[in-house]
């Protein structure tokens, strides 16, 4: 399940996508910590213009009062399950300043599928123990006033993973299911699965002292009839069918009850300028589609207070 990259290149011991280690990152930089999918890790892209570090080029134009690094922490066929279990991992190493994870269709089947498959193996334990040890051995500035904090997550994520599997909804046949039919159908399996583990991921980057953000983006098929033509994905899916945009719907409706911050890349992409923004053969995004994500995510993060930086104003 935790298919990680394996290092050598542009992936480091760590297995993410970053030139340099942790030691790398000075005690004065603002570190961004991405995770994701295929999106993420820049699929087909070249190093620079994966849109973390098209992030990083972008924010190095802004008005900030620290350096802002990025981590591209993502990779091909990751999850918010997966990326929960890589943060605890890595997280107290890199401690990063902001978390971000960028949603992709795929992912509200792909984390049922995962954390059906790890607990057929026994391995699926949703808590904060690595990242709680590995705090107490760096022993991180400000660390005891989160102790008590740190004992009840554990509590609780063990307690949350032990009521999902009494309460557990069959997994969809349809890696896009979210996308082919009314949101009300899909809710459970979105709650079940991917607004669980984001949750426990907020809850880990708050154990870090870090914030989170979400973002969402959508596929060529959820904005356009012409992006994408002879992508091998393509019969998967209805291109601008009735329901494509049904997640989008979910996160609309609910965000004042999230814990994290949401942006919604949809409005980005349907008044785009620049077409295409996918490859043609491809549903990853081209060089241009990475921009636009990078571009909207360090404007959007700045205005936010998310990132220490401001915008200039022409």
């Amino acid at each position: 399940v935790d298919h990680r990259p394996r290092p050598g290149g542009e992936i480091n011991e760590d297995r993410v996508r970053f030139q340099g280690t942790a030691g790398d990152l000075a005690e004065e930089d603002f570190v961004v910590l991405f995770l994701g999918d295929s999106f993420t890790f820049g699929d087909t892209l070249a190093y620079e213009d994966s849109y973390p570090y098209a992030f990083e080029d972008v924010v190095s134009g802004f008005d900030c009062t620290a350096p802002v690094r990025s981590v591209n922490a993502g990779w091909v066929s990751a999850s918010p399950l997966l990326a929960l279990r890589l943060l605890r991992e890595i997280g107290p190493e890199y401690r990063p300043n902001l978390v971000v994870y960028a949603l992709d269709m795929t992912d509200f089947h792909d984390d049922l599928r995962y954390e059906q498959r790890l607990r057929e193996g026994g391995d699926l334990e949703i808590d904060t123990g690595e990242a709680f040890v590995q705090l107490l051995v760096r022993g991180l500035p400000g660390l005891s006033a989160h102790g008590p904090r740190l004992r009840e997550l554990r509590g609780v994520f063990r307690s949350r993973d032990e009521e999902g599997h009494e309460g557990q909804v069959p997994l969809p046949r349809d890696r896009f299911f979210a996308t082919a039919q009314p949101l009300e159908r899909s809710v459970a399996h979105i709650e079940d699965g991917v607004i669980k583990n984001l949750s426990a991921l907020h809850d880990l980057t708050e154990t870090l002292g870090a914030s989170m953000a979400l973002v969402v983006y959508p596929r060529a098929y959820q904005y356009s009839m012409e992006e994408s033509p002879r992508s091998w994905e393509s019969h998967r899916y209805e291109a601008m069918g009735p329901w494509v945009r049904e997640p989008f719907r979910y996160f609309r409706e609910r965000v004042d009850r999230l814990p994290y911050p949401v942006l919604d890349m949809l409005p980005a992409f349907d008044s785009a300028d620049e077409f295409p923004l996918f490859r043609e053969d491809d549903p990853h995004w081209n060089e241009a589609g990475a921009r636009l994500m990078a571009e909207s995510v360090a404007r959007w993060t700045a205005e936010s207070g998310l990132i220490p930086c401001h915008v200039p104003t022409d």
